[in-house]
């Protein structure tokens, strides 16, 4: 009887494992995160695009590509640009993207990416060559927005989301630093010249005030200096020697 048991037990416990398999062999389970979406084919043909969570295919012949929606960095190495006036710079660029809609990548082209990457490069060629060298250098942090402005739209065609394009680094030869170096100094020792230039004239026109305001008031100029004299006299042990105009003369009773 015991045997008996043990038999029906074994061959129960392998009809449950064999209709398990064959159950099993049905379907396929499919475990997608929450910075994952997922393309659903079935004999090659897109179904669907899957969301998080698990998911259950019956039926043979599924696949499921998995794309990562989380934010990606791209950096575009350093290239000699030209700039308007033809002066060489060397400039790189980091761009910040994340996929938007992974259908479209998969299909927009064989290495997305690249092309991708070749956009940053390509505006970044437009936004330099657009610009002489002064302001190549002035304006390196505001050119963001032009490169992000055009990189976006080809982008998207691509089926990415571009969060920020940046200039990462941007230099110039030494010998056109030397260059800019010398530009930079004149300037400043021309614009040093022109304030001095300007404080001279303003300078000048108050003297040119004062000699018209002096001439039309003669009691004025006596007057400053009868204030010269005074101040020049305070304190101890001075000697002062003064000359003027003899109808300044003042007589002074015995």
């Amino acid at each position: 009887m015991e045997w008996t048991f043990i038999i029906v037990f074994a061959v129960l416990l392998a009809a449950a494992i064999a209709g398990f398999r064959i159950l099993h062999s049905l379907y396929q389970e499919v475990t997608i995160w929450d910075y994952q979406v997922g393309l659903h084919y079935k004999h090659g043909q897109y179904r669907e695009t899957l969301k998080a969570g698990r998911h259950r295919l019956w039926g043979q012949g599924h696949g499921v590509v998995l794309y990562d929606t989380r934010l990606m960095e791209m950096v575009v190495k350093g290239q000699e640009l030209l700039t308007a006036d033809d002066a060489p710079v060397t400039v790189s660029a980091v761009a910040n993207y994340r996929i938007a809609d992974a259908l479209k990548v998969s299909q927009a082209a064989q290495n997305p990416v690249q092309l991708l990457y070749g956009e940053v490069q390509l505006a970044l060629r437009r936004v330099i060559g657009a610009e002489e060298l002064d302001a190549v250098l002035q304006k390196k942090a505001a050119f963001g927005q032009a490169l992000f402005d055009q990189v976006v739209p080809r982008a998207a065609a691509l089926g990415y989301e571009v969060d920020s394009v940046d200039v990462r680094d941007l230099s110039v030869s030494g010998e056109l630093k030397r260059v800019c170096a010398g530009v930079l100094q004149a300037r400043k020792e021309a614009l040093a010249e022109l304030e001095r230039a300007r404080g001279q004239a303003a300078a000048l026109r108050t003297l040119a005030n004062a000699a018209r305001v002096y001439e039309k008031n003669p009691g004025l100029v006596r007057l400053r200096y009868l204030d010269v004299v005074e101040k020049s006299a305070q304190g101890m042990g001075n000697t002062i020697v003064v000359g003027g105009p003899e109808k300044w003369t003042v007589e002074v009773a015995p």
